[in-house]
């Protein structure tokens, strides 16, 4: 949609922000977008979207997600409520391990209310940047129902030779 208004505030100690976005297009709506530092470090971003009938009222409220990351960097959560109803229907983390060999463990997950796990999946990578393990758990019950193993050798001559191997929850070998 076409944009018409659009101001952005800056408090005095620039670790809060605000920006107000209206929009007039086929779907009009007013939503807000605030941004701040918290005591600990931490960046917290919530976007709201209301009714444009009724900009910024809390009982028009269309949704929100609020997005939270760690100072430094390395976790980040994002929160969502659908339906403007005022509760977080799910939320989606994404947190990086820094490993012991140099290398890292980054970790995705779902979550619907409550913490009951929709999903999850990790891929580490070794310091050297040779093996990679991806692990899936694609419905949330526990356990990996699938794991890659992706193994790279450099070669004398310059080439590299990659081998990956997938294996089901009981081990099976699927691929290799």
């Amino acid at each position: 949609g076409v944009l018409d208004q659009v101001s952005t505030t800056t408090q005095f100690d620039s670790r809060f922000q605000e920006i107000v976005r209206q929009g007039t297009g086929a779907v009009p709506y007013y939503e807000t977008e605030q941004h701040s530092v918290e005591a600990d470090g931490d960046i917290v971003s919530d976007l709201k979207r209301y009714d444009s009938a009724h900009p910024g009222s809390p009982a028009y409220l269309l949704n929100e997600t609020k997005t939270t990351t760690t100072g430094n960097g390395l976790k980040t959560t994002a929160a969502t409520d659908v339906d403007g109803n005022g509760s977080f229907d799910f939320s989606a983390t994404q947190q990086t391990v820094l490993e012991s060999d140099g290398g890292t463990t980054v970790i995705k997950s779902r979550e619907i209310a409550g913490g009951t796990l929709i999903d999850k999946s990790s891929v580490t990578t070794s310091g050297n940047g040779l093996v990679t393990v991806t692990r899936t758990d694609r419905d949330g019950i526990g356990g990996d129902d699938m794991t890659r193993t992706d193994t790279k050798v450099l070669n004398a001559n310059g080439s590299e030779t990659l081998t990956s191997v997938v294996r089901a929850k009981d081990g099976t070998e699927l691929s290799s």
